[in-house]
């Protein structure tokens, strides 16, 4: 499960007025978020490597389709079986269960895909729902819009919660390489849903997200808004280029809340 700790609270007076519930939403959207743009550079990591070499090297995980490449017809559905037991990867995420990967042509990175899930867990929280990747890229870099339907959730130990969004996904870097792990984004982003505690909350990125492939927490920085229904707008700092995956929220005027996932 993923546990949000409070690292640091600057107020502007001497008295701590917050409560762990003002910031309960921003909790919430940004385990979100991250859960589901990890789950895109998991896909591009492991299934255009299978569909090119009919393998991926070195992975602890089964990777199958529901027919052949060598068969020129269309859409496949590739399985990604990461075992009913958590498999550690070198960043330290576990994950089990089975990314359901929808494709329209062997040029997965430069055509239209979908990602469900059946049973998957990542670091204990499941995932459910849909992701709908177009492929907007051009010669210079691979951009992608990425919408989540509305039905998408995320579960644990807090209960459940839901996230619709939509992702505006630039690549700024990585394009000379074969290498996932070194490709930059800039993300921008609208999101919306119901956090742990079932209240309704609006969010959108206010300065473009700094995507790192190679980082564990994947958004370095960036800032954004998020409108939690009965609690006031809040401004998310998602950090300053670093990877510490701390997101600082602005709660009222002058008083910040930082927390960390992991």
């Amino acid at each position: 499960m993923f546990v949000f700790a409070v690292v640091a609270v600057l107020l502007g007076s001497c008295k701590n007025d917050l409560s762990d519930e003002v910031i309960e939403t921003s909790h919430a959207k940004t385990l979100a978020q991250y859960l589901f743009l990890d789950v895109f550079r998991q896909t591009l990591a492991v299934v255009p490597d299978y569909v090119a070499n009919g393998s991926v090297n070195g992975a602890s995980i089964t990777i199958s389709s529901s027919s052949s490449f060598n068969e020129n017809t269309y859409p496949k559905i590739v399985t990604v079986d990461y075992g009913s037991v958590n498999q550690l990867d070198e960043m330290g995420i576990n994950r089990k269960g089975k990314i359901l990967v929808t494709i329209l042509s062997d040029q997965i990175t430069k055509g239209d895909f979908k990602i469900s899930f059946e049973k998957f867990y990542l670091n204990d929280t499941r995932m459910l729902g849909e992701i709908s990747s177009s492929y907007v890229g051009s010669a210079s870099g691979d951009d992608y819009n990425l919408t989540l339907v509305d039905t998408s959730k995320i579960t644990n130990g807090n209960g459940t919660m839901s996230f619709g969004a939509d992702f505006t996904v630039k690549m700024t870097s990585g394009k000379q390489t074969f290498d996932v792990y070194d490709d930059l984004y800039t993300v921008s982003e609208k999101s919306w849903g119901q956090d742990f505690q079932g209240r309704s909350y609006t969010s959108s990125s206010a300065e473009a997200y700094i995507v790192d492939f190679s980082c564990r927490w994947l958004i370095t920085s960036g800032m954004s808004e998020i409108n939690p229904n009965d609690i006031q707008l809040q401004t998310l700092d998602m950090g300053n280029g670093g990877c510490e995956g701390v997101v600082t929220a602005e709660v009222k005027k002058d008083k910040f809340v930082s927390f960390q996932i992991k």
